[in-house]
C-alpha cells in the first residue's frame, strides 16, 4: 500500500474530523428518537434499547479520544517521546472503545432479531454469530490492552524495544475481530430479507420495513472496506500517521450501525407522524378559506378511519408489520377520530314578496 503525502493526511484528517462530528450528532439524535419512540409510543422499553444506550455512551468516548488525539499531534509524524507515549495511552482507550462498541451493537441488533424472527433456526443463526462476535471482542479488547504488559506508562518504552507480543500475532488478532464483525453484519444483513419474506406482512409494509432495515448494508460495506487500512496501522512507527483512514472507515462503520439499528426501531414514530399528517392537511387547507374538495372530505374520512384503527394495534405488528398472537396492545396518543368540518352555505336566492294590500276573504275587513 502506497503511503500517502504529508500534506494528503492532513487533509484527510480535517475530513475524518468533520465526519466523526456529524455521526456522532445523528447517533444521539436517533438514540433519543428510538427512545422516545420505546417509552413514549409503545411503552416497551426492552434490553436492546438498553444496550444501544449504551452504545450511545460508548461511542462517545471513542469520539472523544479521536477529536483530542486530533488536536495534539494525530496525522503527524510525532516525534516527542512523552506526547507520544501520552498519545499513545489514548489511542489504547480508542481503540477499546471501539470494539466494545461493536461488540454491545451486535448484542441489540440480535435482540432485536431474535423478537421477530418466524423460524427456529432463525434464532440459531443469531446466537451463533453474536457468540462468536462477542468471543472474537472480548479477546480483542483483552489483547489491546496486555500486548505490553498490563502497565500502560511502559507500554511505548516496551513498543520501542520489541518487548511486546509478536508482530504476526497482531495481525492475527486485528484480522480476526474485522472478520468476525464483517460476518455477523453480514449475517444480520441477511436476517431482514428472512424475516420480511416469511411474514404475512401486505407488500406495502414489506416495502417499507425493507428500506428502514436496508440501510444497514452500508454498515456491512464500511467494515469490508476497514479491512484495506488495518495492516498499515500494525507498521512500527509512525503509528498515528498511518491510523488516519482506519480511524474514518472505524467511525463511518459504527456511526452507520448505530442509525442502522435505530431507524429499524422508529417504525411506530414515523407512522404516527404520517396519520398526523394526513389529519392536519384537510383542516389547513379550511383554515386557508379554500372550499374543502370532494377529494379532499374523503382523504380526511379515510384518515380518520385509519387513525380509529391506530389507536389499539398488536405491538408487532405496530413495530414491525408483523402480528403478533399473543394479541398485546400498544399503548398510542389519542387521536381523534372526527373532524368537524365547517363549510361556508351557498348563497340563497329568495323570491321577492309582492305588495297585495288587498283584504283576503274572511279577514276582519273582508
Amino acid at each position: 500500500m502506497v503511503e500517502p503525502a504529508p500534506g494528503e493526511v492532513s487533509h484527510l484528517m480535517v475530513h475524518t474530523y468533520r465526519i466523526l462530528i456529524a455521526f456522532l450528532i445523528l447517533s444521539w439524535i436517533f438514540i433519543l428518537l428510538r427512545v422516545y419512540t420505546r417509552t413514549v409510543i409503545i411503552s416497551n422499553f426492552g434490553w436492546d434499547d438498553t444496550a444501544m444506550v449504551s452504545v450511545g455512551a460508548i461511542f462517545t468516548v471513542y469520539c472523544g479520544t479521536i477529536i483530542y488525539i486530533f488536536h495534539h499531534g494525530g496525522g503527524t509524524v510525532i516525534a516527542d517521546f512523552d506526547q507520544l507515549n501520552h498519545l499513545m495511552k489514548i489511542a489504547t482507550i480508542s481503540e477499546s472503545s471501539y470494539v466494545l462498541t461493536m461488540m454491545l451493537i451486535k448484542i441489540s441488533l440480535a435482540i432485536f432479531f431474535a423478537r421477530i424472527v418466524v423460524k427456529r433456526w432463525h434464532l440459531t443463526v443469531i446466537y451463533v454469530f453474536v457468540t462468536l462476535s462477542v468471543i472474537s471482542s472480548i479477546a480483542t479488547y483483552l489483547y489491546i490492552f496486555l500486548r505490553c504488559g498490563p502497565d500502560l506508562d511502559q507500554y511505548l518504552i516496551r513498543e520501542l524495544i520489541r518487548d511486546c507480543t509478536p508482530i504476526q500475532l497482531d495481525i492475527f488478532m486485528a484480522y480476526q475481530q474485522a472478520v468476525f464483525n464483517s460476518l455477523t453484519d453480514l449475517a444480520f444483513l441477511f436476517m431482514p430479507v428472512l424475516v420480511l419474506w416469511n411474514s404475512p406482512m401486505e407488500r406495502r409494509a414489506k416495502i417499507s420495513v425493507g428500506v428502514i432495515l436496508v440501510v444497514a448494508t452500508l454498515g456491512a460495506v464500511c467494515s469490508l472496506i476497514r479491512f484495506k487500512y488495518i495492516k498499515g496501522v500494525l507498521k512500527n512507527g509512525d503509528y498515528f500517521y498511518q491510523a488516519v483512514h482506519i480511524c474514518m472507515w472505524s467511525t463511518i462503520e459504527a456511526g452507520t450501525c448505530i442509525i442502522a439499528g435505530c431507524t429499524a426501531t422508529l417504525r411506530p414514530l414515523m407512522k404516527i407522524a404520517l396519520i398526523q399528517v394526513q389529519v392536519t392537511l384537510p383542516l389547513s387547507r379550511l383554515g386557508s378559506g379554500a372550499p374543502p374538495t370532494s377529494t379532499t372530505l374523503k382523504s380526511s374520512q379515510q384518515s380518520n378511519h385509519r387513525s380509529s384503527r391506530m389507536i389499539r394495534i398488536p405491538y408487532n405488528d405496530l413495530e414491525y408489520g408483523i402480528s403478533d398472537p399473543t394479541g398485546s396492545t400498544s399503548l398510542l396518543p389519542k387521536i381523534p377520530e372526527f373532524v368537524e368540518l365547517v363549510i361556508r352555505p351557498d348563497p340563497v336566492i329568495l323570491a321577492p314578496v309582492e305588495d297585495d294590500t288587498r283584504p283576503r276573504p274572511g279577514s276582519m275587513f273582508g
